[in-house]
């Protein structure tokens, strides 16, 4: 996704079909198959059921863009390097994807739901269990924010 993204993104954009789009929708398509066959779901969409426990402006975003910003509070919950997730944000924020708390609509958001967040993500029958059974909805909520402060720096 990485090396053919961005050009898809614009190619996608103008409306036309390229051998980057192409090359897009043949891994989006492999890595959803191999990732759900193989129980390789995790944290991302976690995260992204999560954010149903709270109202808000949120839910006007599509399922990718909330998927987008789990993605990388899965990286910062595997302790992933900081090198490692600059270079998703980056990649992100070239394809119009959300990196911030504000452009999920969720700056303002309290403690308690961000808590609330966590404990609906980490409930019984999701998925974040596959990646740490023992993350407590507090490490979630503290995941959200790190990775906010943390995009915050990056340039």
């Amino acid at each position: 996704l990485l090396p053919w993204g961005y050009s898809a993104y614009v190619a996608v954009t103008q409306k036309r079909v390229t051998p980057a789009v192409e090359a897009v929708v043949e891994a989006n398509t492999l890595l959803s198959g191999l990732g759900f066959e193989n129980g390789g779901l995790a944290a991302a969409h976690a995260i992204h059921n999560g954010f149903t426990a709270i109202d808000g402006d949120i839910h006007h975003l599509t399922h990718g863009e909330k998927v987008a910003y789990g993605t990388l509070t899965q990286m910062v919950l595997e302790k992933r390097p900081d090198e490692d997730i600059a270079r998703y944000i980056r990649f992100y924020r070239s394809i119009n994807m959300p990196t911030t708390l504000r452009e999920l609509h969720l700056e303002n958001e309290s403690w308690e739901n961000l808590v609330k967040v966590g404990a609906l993500a980490n409930s019984e029958g999701d998925t974040l269990k596959n990646l740490n059974p023992n993350l407590s909805p507090e490490d979630i909520a503290n995941a959200l924010l790190a990775l906010d402060a943390f995009s915050q720096t990056v340039k």
